[in-house]
């Protein structure tokens, strides 16, 4: 685990060298929130209620710059690409069940801007990915499945390039019938954690310029 988290750990930091001299993002968040089973995986695993995990979720996102036609359409959406890691099992007292194991997604996802303004932005998040066990996933009989990031975040400027962020995510992670029992896991999650945009000077977004006052009707 000590190998993969350093391998996970340098893919990190070359990214942030690669996009020094940029207007990128990289978001880096704490994790927590809870595993609700549903029908025939209910049934395969030792546990009841809601299982609390926990983990980290690193982020990095290529910001608009207005160039492309269709980034009007979508109101200047930002590009990411989003890793999360999750303890399945339990993060608070005794393990709910081992069986579970541990949990790395890796997915890309577009971020759709709500609403912004000076002090912050908030945002719809729409993505997927692939999901890997450490443990082959009860109810999924399998390593590996499809994964989803649906949520909404935010963030509060703390200067130029520093902001404090916060996300609400919903994660269904499904084989798609491909493998065995095709049982869902439901992964419902917040996160809290700190935004840097890299690159020298000013970002300006790009935003949507309506006509007003035209001299006709």
């Amino acid at each position: 685990m000590k190998k993969r988290l350093t391998i996970f750990l340098a893919f990190c930091c070359s990214i942030l060298l690669l996009s020094a001299q940029n207007n990128n993002v990289f978001k880096a968040k704490i994790v927590g929130g809870g595993f609700f089973p549903m029908g025939y995986y209910k049934n395969q695993l030792n546990m009841e209620g809601v299982s609390v995990v926990g983990g980290l979720e690193f982020n990095y996102e290529i910001l608009p710059m207005g160039k492309n036609a269709w980034e009007k359409h979508w109101n200047y959406p930002s590009i990411g690409f989003a890793a999360l890691t999750l303890k399945l099992d339990g993060i608070i007292g005794k393990e709910v069940d081992p069986s579970l194991g541990f949990m790395v997604a890796a997915y890309p996802y577009i971020n759709l801007p709500i609403y912004s303004s000076n002090i912050g932005e908030f945002a719809a998040k729409f993505g997927m990915g692939i999901a890997m066990f450490n443990k082959k996933a009860p109810g999924l009989g399998s390593y590996a499945a499809f994964n989803f990031g649906l949520g909404l975040n935010g963030k509060i400027n703390l200067n130029r390039h520093l902001a404090l962020t916060i996300d609400a995510t919903y994660n269904p992670i499904t084989n798609g019938n491909i493998y065995g029992t095709n049982a869902t896991m439901n992964i419902v999650y917040g996160a809290l954690g700190i935004y840097y945009r890299m690159g020298n000077g000013d970002y300006k977004k790009p935003r949507i310029r309506r006509a007003e006052n035209l001299p006709y009707k």
